[in-house]
C-alpha cells in the first residue's frame, strides 16, 4: 500500500474535512488509536473525554505502567546515546521518581479503588526488573518514543496521531503493556493500535514486519509474554475505510446532537476488520475471509 493510493481513494469515502468542535470551542484536530477505541467501545464516552473535555481520575494501572514505561524508556535512550545500557539501579531510580513526580501533581487524580499505592508501586517494581531481565536483552532499538502525525488526504484537516514505544533494528514496532493480565492474541489482532502504527510505517514506505506487544503482568507466575500480530495490505486498506467511516460518525453523531450530548451508540455494521463491529466479518477480504486465505 502506498501514500498515494491511499489520498487518491479517500475522497471517494465521502470523509469530513473537519472533526467538531470541543465545548471550549476549540476543533478537535486529530485522531489517536485511543481515541478510535474509545469511540467504537461508546460514542458518549468519546464525547465526554474528547469534545466535553471531562477527565475522570487515572486509574491505579495507569498510574503504573506510566512509571514502568518511563524507566524502560531511559534505559533504551542510553543504548541509543551511549551504545550502553543505564546500570539497573539507575533505571529503578528513574521509575521510583517517575512514580513519585505523578503522584507529587496537584493536577493529576489518581482512583486507588481497593489497592493499596505502595503495593501497586512495588508490583511496577516487579515488572520492571522482570522487563529488564526478560525483553529487555532482546532489543537492539533504533527509535524511542518516536511520535508521528499524518493525514489520510490533502484536503482533510484533522490528522492521524501516535507515539511508538520502540522501533528495533529488525523492523518491528513494540509496545509495552503492564497490565493485571497479559495481552491476549485475539486482542492484539483487533486493536487499532497496531493498525495505526503498521499504517504509519507503510504510508512512511518502511513497512514492518510485526507489530509486538511486550506484556507485563507483575502478578501472574509468567510476568512476561510476547504476543505477536501482523496486518496484510489488505487489512490496512480496509482499516483505513473504517476511519474514515468513524470520522463520518462522529461528525454526524455531533451535527445530531452536538457536542453536549448525550451521544447514542453509533451504527456499527459498515465498519471493518473486527467480528466485534462488523456483520460482513465472515465475508469481508478484510477480515476472516483474508485470514481463512492466509
Amino acid at each position: 500500500m502506498t501514500a498515494s493510493t491511499t489520498a487518491a481513494d479517500a475522497p471517494r469515502l465521502l470523509a469530513p474535512v473537519r472533526l467538531p468542535e470541543r465545548l471550549d470551542g476549540q476543533r478537535l484536530e486529530h485522531l489517536s488509536a485511543s481515541s478510535l477505541a474509545r469511540f467504537w467501545r461508546c460514542p458518549e464516552s468519546f464525547r465526554a473525554h474528547y469534545l466535553a473535555r471531562d477527565r475522570g481520575p487515572e486509574s491505579a494501572d495507569l498510574r503504573r505502567g506510566w512509571a514502568v514505561d518511563a524507566a524502560i524508556d531511559a534505559h533504551y535512550r542510553a543504548i541509543l546515546d551511549t551504545g550502553e545500557p543505564l546500570p539497573r539501579r539507575d533505571v529503578e531510580d528513574l521509575y521510583a521518581a517517575a512514580w513519585q513526580r505523578r503522584l507529587d501533581d496537584p493536577g493529576v487524580a489518581i482512583d486507588w479503588g481497593d489497592e493499596c499505592p505502595a503495593d501497586v508501586r512495588a508490583a511496577g517494581l516487579v515488572a520492571l526488573r522482570a522487563y529488564l531481565d526478560e525483553f529487555a536483552p532482546t532489543v537492539r532499538p533504533v527509535s524511542v518514543q518516536r511520535e508521528f502525525v499524518f493525514t489520510l488526504a490533502p484536503e482533510l484537516e484533522w490528522t492521524l496521531t501516535g507515539r511508538l514505544d520502540v522501533e528495533d533494528a529488525d523492523g518491528s514496532v513494540i509496545d509495552v503493556k503492564v497490565k493485571k493480565r497479559h495481552v491476549a492474541r485475539a486482542d492484539a489482532d483487533t486493536d487499532p493500535q497496531p493498525s495505526l502504527y503498521l499504517l504509519e510505517r507503510a504510508l512512511a514506505g518502511r513497512p514492518a514486519p510485526r507489530f509486538l506487544y511486550h506484556s507485563l503482568n507483575p502478578t501472574a507466575k509468567a510476568k512476561t509474554k510476547v504476543v505477536v500480530t501482523h496486518r496484510s495490505g489488505a487489512q490496512l486498506q480496509a482499516f483505513v475505510g473504517r476511519i474514515l467511516a468513524t470520522a463520518r460518525a462522529i461528525d454526524g453523531l455531533n451535527r445530531t446532537f452536538g457536542p453536549q450530548g448525550p451521544w447514542p451508540l453509533a451504527d456499527p455494521t459498515h465498519w471493518c476488520c473486527s467480528p466485534r463491529y462488523c456483520a460482513a466479518w465472515a465475508r469481508c477480504p478484510g477480515g476472516a475471509g483474508l485470514a481463512a486465505a492466509a
